[in-house]
């Protein structure tokens, strides 16, 4: 299966990427400090410590990646959190701005299912990696919420507190799952604002990059699907 994605350059060329492989990551602050920083937040929402903290790679269908602005979830306890995405093919390499959307009450669980129950938004702009990775951690990432008809900070910080591209490529290469034929890889995000999850449903992520005086903006609304729990009577 693949998923074929428009995006925009800034160079205001278009491309297309035909998605064949997505990866999340998992524990991937860029020191201990960083990593036990999200674990602790975790743990306050109920999720308990991984037993390894070494940098995971979780496989997720590819047809979960989307650029449309309004995504279907099941239930009132999904959250966005904002992440850089490193994107790959022989066109070469790119980033863009995401959100790893995913079930908490089945990662409070445990659930090796909890990333595949959700749609993965992605912005429609891509930055070519070489424009940026001289000053890699001077970009900025920011998501904010709807609360009460106004947006609110969510979270806020720079890529210098997640794993490098060049790290992430390295584990990738690792794991053998590298590839030029169109890998996106959602790079772990950074820590909540107030150090805890909400559950709204308005999300806008920016990645700023200060240096070249340009961002990226992803908007997207979840609509609850609740379940029915009226009782269907079938006549005979």
């Amino acid at each position: 299966m693949s998923n074929n994605l428009s995006f925009s350059l800034p160079n205001e060329s278009r491309i297309t990427f035909n998605v064949k492989n997505v990866y999340c990551l998992g524990n991937s602050g860029r020191t201990q400090v960083d990593i036990q920083n999200h674990i602790l937040e975790l743990e306050k929402q109920g999720i308990s410590a991984p037993m390894n903290t070494d940098a995971t790679i979780h496989p997720i269908s590819d047809y979960l990646v989307t650029q449309d602005g309004n995504i279907q979830v099941l239930g009132n306890n999904t959250t966005g959190e904002i992440e850089y995405l490193l994107l790959i093919n022989e066109e070469g390499s790119f980033i863009t701005v995401g959100s790893d959307h995913a079930d908490r009450v089945l990662e409070a669980q445990s659930s090796k299912y909890f990333k595949q129950i959700c749609q993965k938004p992605i912005a429609k702009v891509l930055w070519p990696l070489e424009e940026v990775i001289g000053h890699w951690d001077e970009i900025k990432l920011t998501c904010e919420i709807m609360v009460h008809d106004h947006w609110e900070l969510y979270q806020e910080g720079t890529v210098a507190s997640l794993l490098g591209v060049e790290k992430v490529i390295e584990l990738l290469q690792k794991n053998n799952v590298y590839s030029t034929e169109g890998i996106v890889v959602y790079c772990g995000t950074i820590c909540l604002y107030k150090g805890k999850f909400m559950y709204p449903t308005w999300y806008r992520m920016t990645m700023h990059d200060p240096i070249l005086n340009r961002s990226i903006i992803l908007c997207y609304n979840i609509e609850i699907l609740n379940d029915i729990k009226d009782k269907i009577e079938i006549s005979t």
